[in-house]
């Protein structure tokens, strides 16, 4: 998986941890089938992460050629 970040894109391995503080856009590619934890303070059941999640555009993050 790439990571973008303020340092560019991060290529994630497996087990790494990523944090991503509050109100910070995001975009993750997964390069293969993965599975993805989110782990927050929040209640993260599917209606409330859906409540609390902002979807952007595709054209709001820089096309990344992988």
């Amino acid at each position: 998986m790439l990571f973008r970040s303020d340092f560019g894109l991060i290529k994630v391995k497996s087990g790494d941890l990523i944090f991503t503080p509050e109100d910070v856009a995001h975009k993750m590619t997964f390069l293969e089938e993965s599975s993805f934890i989110a782990i927050s303070r929040l209640n993260r059941d599917h209606d409330s992460y859906e409540s609390d999640t902002v979807r952007l555009e595709e054209k709001y993050f820089p096309d990344v050629r992988l």
